[in-house]
């Protein structure tokens, strides 16, 4: 909780008024008394937010709030316009103002469904807005189901009516829905950033405030504000003594000045003498040093007086200060020097602690270049491997597609099927699997959406059958009555997880059989806990290799690589998958009596008053509808599966299509030829794609025209996507090709 009475401050945060009511809860929850919740015009971007309706709004307020933070999406693209440079406003705009609510990666999933997302401010003023917008009900329902599949309701949970609402939108536009509950778990962690950054920056300006009211406090203090000033700066002990001496020769002109230095209350052997004393005079100098006991003082003569310089209790040095010119004024050059005893001993105290931190940071900025150099390693190596991974998935995938023209029989089609839900498979995994550190991390997005467990266990046997059936092995699956069918998890985390085992199994298992069950571990009111059991007739493990088994790049011995292959990387994904979701992996093993691997994963239920969901019917032929004038276009790529899968696809949509291999021969078809659009790889031989692209541009612009180019590559790690479009393609699709996403993208570029 945020201490609301140690908060001298109010801040505001603006959101249009669809997601005032969240905004509202949230603060409330959360007792933020010192937060003001500011709604504003909901437009959508029909017309966008005036600068008159803006201020009009917020003047209320501004004068008594320190920030007001304007949380927007797209339709409010024109609020940088509106807002002043200085002003106290701060804009945080979203790619879409979902965002604010749940993760952009499920936004776009649900989108890339062809869904059409709708909260639940929005809801309450539905048909307003279908009128708003010029739509009747017959218009509403034809442009609805020809661009959306479904509508979907982000349902935070806070608006009772909202679920009723969303069912007569759905029954007017005659369309099907269906409700995904977000909470308000993302905006509450949304907001509360906002919210401690400000209380952060404000408790730094009042510190910042408190240290300059100290610094000058010193300042007027002391009739040396310029000298310590100088002092203030000085990062080496030497230099502090060394103007901490000068400073008294110039103040109080003595004759002599010794300096006993002080380290950790035990004072060393050196002392400093100007004039420098001889050996025999040494000796007692320091003794009578050490023997001051006081901060300041005359000395025993009471020629001359000391100062010890001194930080929160901790003794820095001593210095004396003998014989003046002027011995008639040693009372007063005593009083003048009292500043110098706390000022000194900040100065030595900082610069030895500065001294200490400079070693410090050279250690760190060491270890940070050579982890630097080696993140930048690991990086360069999962591009090249993603890269490498996804060119053969292009060529699987695109093949399957290929494959899916033709004409099939039932046998045919089931292995089809299982290409192609196996290749699904490992593409969604392949970046997660690439970076083990991101999965150590938990950066992974889990889904929580409803699914089959009967189906799902079906699947993992059906993807591993061909290799059972090779070896001849016999396998029986057993799923207690007591297991809910219907369960609200991460499916594909589930398949992942228990194919590795699966595999497992069948590799080290060269005869005999491999059994899986499944069972209630734990049943609550609104969850399970399933237990998973893959057991197998192997030869079994040692305790030794039980002890490391999860442990990444792990394995028995050097045999078992030899042997059966693999990195030793499944386990250890297996297990942090499992800790991730909440569950717990273990095994169970002796030698030459085989093994049993247990996970143990949570589920929420679904409620019995749920229909069950239907999985999705698969097409019988996959169509291309490309529906406008077949296009002259040139397909630049090297690899000879792409190649094809490219080719093939674009003829089908009745496109003619010119080959070229490299980046110069795309710039020589360019500067003979005029095509309606360019399909270019990224990484070609002779010339890049992206020189290719400049020297392209260049033609274009001799020519008064502007060629559609789109980046068709297998760099697809986070922000290849704007590095490229920076650079200037037109557009982007990643490998392995998604046709639906090609089309859409082609048309796009083509309309530009």
């Amino acid at each position: 909780m945020i201490p609301n009475s140690e908060i001298p401050f109010k801040i505001g945060i603006s959101v249009c008024r669809n997601y005032f009511p969240e905004l509202s809860t949230i603060i409330e929850r959360e007792g933020w008394r010192h937060v003001v919740p500011i709604a504003v015009p909901a437009r959508c971007g029909k017309p966008i937010l005036s600068r008159d309706e803006l201020n009009s709004t917020l003047a209320v307020y501004e004068n008594d709030l320190q920030a007001v933070h304007l949380l927007s999406g797209v339709c409010c693209h024109n609020l940088p316009e509106m807002i002043p440079p200085d002003s106290k406003w701060r804009i945080n705009r979203f790619t879409q103002c979902f965002s604010m609510l749940t993760s952009e990666t499920l936004i776009q999933s649900l989108q890339a469904e062809g869904g059409y997302l709708v909260s639940p401010g929005w809801l309450a003023e539905w048909r307003n807005r279908l009128k708003h917008d010029g739509f009747d009900q017959n218009s509403a329902q034809a442009f609805f189901s020809e661009s959306m599949k479904t509508l979907i309701l982000l349902d935070t949970g806070i608006a009772p009516d909202s679920r009723r609402q969303f069912a007569e939108f759905a029954a007017y536009l005659n369309m099907p829905s269906r409700i995904v509950e977000i909470g308000l778990d993302h905006f509450r962690l949304l907001l509360r950033n906002i919210v401690l950054s400000d209380q952060m920056n404000h408790e730094q300006r009042i510190y910042d405030k408190a240290l300059r009211e100290s610094r000058k406090q010193i300042s007027e203090t002391s009739m040396m504000s310029d000298v310590l000033a100088r002092l203030a700066q000085i990062r080496e002990e030497s230099e502090v003594i060394r103007c901490a001496i000068d400073l008294c020769q110039m103040l109080f002109a003595p004759r002599r000045i010794t300096y006993l230095r002080w380290h950790h209350e035990t004072p060393p052997a050196e002392i400093q003498c100007l004039p420098p004393l001889p050996e025999s005079e040494t000796h007692a100098a320091r003794e009578r040093l050490s023997g001051y006991s006081r901060l300041f003082g005359k000395n025993a003569a009471g020629t001359g007086f000391y100062l010890r310089f001194t930080h929160i209790k901790e003794v820095f040095g001593v210095i004396e200060l003998d014989d003046f010119t002027f011995p008639e004024y040693l009372d007063r050059y005593l009083n003048l020097s009292r500043a110098l005893n706390t000022t000194v001993g900040l100065a030595l105290a900082n610069a030895r602690a500065y001294g200490q931190l400079a070693k410090q940071l050279t250690e760190i900025r060491g270890l940070h270049d050579e982890a630097e150099r080696a993140n930048r390693a690991k990086s360069e190596f999962l591009a090249n491997t993603s890269h490498e991974l996804r060119t053969a998935m292009n060529g699987i995938i695109g093949m399957c597609q290929l494959l899916d023209f033709s004409e099939l029989d039932d046998e045919q089609r089931s292995f089809l099927d299982c290409i192609e839900l196996s290749g699904n498979n490992l593409l969604a995994i392949l970046n997660d699997v690439l970076d083990l550190s991101k999965i150590e991390a938990g950066k992974i997005k889990f889904e929580m959406i409803e699914f089959s467990l009967r189906n799902c266990m079906n699947d993992v046997l059906r993807l591993e059958n061909i290799l059972i059936s090779s070896r001849k092995l016999r396998i029986s699956l057993h799923i207690s009555d007591e297991v809910p069918n219907l369960l609200i998890g991460d499916p594909l985390r589930l398949r992942q997880i228990l194919l590795n085992l699966l595999t497992n199994a069948v590799k080290f298992t060269e005869q005999g059989e491999i059994v899986i069950t499944v069972s209630v571990d734990e049943r609550l009111e609104k969850s399970t806990s399933v237990l998973f059991s893959v057991s197998d007739t192997g030869p079994g493990m040692s305790p030794d290799v039980l002890e490391k088994l999860f442990i990444p790049f792990q394995q028995a011995d050097a045999s078992v690589a030899r042997k059966h292959g693999g990195t030793g990387l499944g386990l250890s994904i297996c297990r942090q998958l499992t800790e991730l979701m909440n569950g717990r992996i273990w095994a169970e093993s002796q030698q030459g009596q085989g093994s049993t691997f247990h996970v143990v994963l949570p589920y929420q239920t679904v409620s019995d008053t749920l229909p069950p969901t239907q999985p999705a019917a698969r097409s019988e032929s996959f169509t291309i509808n490309w529906n406008r004038k077949p296009l002259h276009i040139l397909l630049v790529e090297d690899n000879h599966a792409s190649q094809q899968v490219a080719s093939a696809l674009l003829t089908r949509m009745g496109h003619s299509v010119e080959l070229a291999t490299n980046g110069e021969e795309a710039v020589t078809e360019v500067s003979r030829t005029r095509y309606d659009l360019i399909l270019m790889d990224i990484l070609l031989p002779v010339l890049d794609g992206i020189d290719a692209l400049q020297r392209i541009r260049l033609l274009d612009n001799a020519k008064g025209v502007r060629s559609p180019v789109i980046a068709l590559t297998a760099q697809a790690l986070e922000g290849d996507q704007e590095r490229f479009i920076q650079a200037g393609f037109d557009g982007y699709v990643s490998k392995p090709i998604q046709v639906q996403r090609l089309i859409s993208e082609m048309k796009r570029c083509i309309d530009q």
